[in-house]
């Protein structure tokens, strides 16, 4: 039981830390008066620009964050800079709500490097 709980305390905190950044990611560079305030103890800085429609993102062990764009580009961020050549890229539909919409690294990525989209 305290697993599951803690495994959903995990997604809500990963759930909220992608909105943040998609926010901040998608007002390239321009503030919003409207935005949802930053709760206590985060905070809200700009990560990477340059990014188009970015629907997912991964944190990988090695400390890369992957990025999911919709277009079906996997783009990575290392060291706060946004990588100019993509990690992939796929042939997607992305009319209406599909495109490239998740990644996930395999347990065992360390050893194998395998990432899942």
């Amino acid at each position: 039981m305290r697993s599951r709980d803690s495994q959903r305390s995990g997604q809500l905190v990963f759930r909220l830390v992608l909105f943040i950044v998609t926010s901040v990611l998608a007002s390239s560079n321009v503030r919003i008066a409207y935005a949802a305030t930053v709760p206590s103890g985060f905070t809200d800085s700009l990560v990477a620009g340059g990014l188009t429609n970015p629907t997912a993102m991964a944190l990988a062990p090695d400390g890369r964050i992957f990025v999911c764009e919709q277009g079906g580009t996997l783009r990575v961020i290392k060291n706060g800079v946004l990588l100019a050549t993509p990690f992939l890229t796929v042939t997607v539909d992305s009319s209406g709500e599909r495109g490239l919409l998740g990644v996930a690294f395999d347990p065992n990525f360390i050893s194998n490097q395998l990432v899942y989209i």
